[in-house]
């Protein structure tokens, strides 16, 4: 996969899947390898 293709794949994640960047590891072989970790929407509470 192009670095290209997997920018635009995790944009795609992060933006409707609410998916945000855990870790980024960079390999010895110039491979990365990504992790990603859902992202906590935390509820107002309602003031009545």
């Amino acid at each position: 996969m192009s670095r290209k293709e997997a920018t635009r794949l995790l944009t795609d994640h992060a933006e409707y899947g609410h998916w945000e960047l855990d870790r980024l590891s960079l390999l010895r072989d110039g491979s990365r390898r990504v992790r990603l970790r859902r992202r906590i929407i935390r509820q107002v509470r309602a003031t009545w």
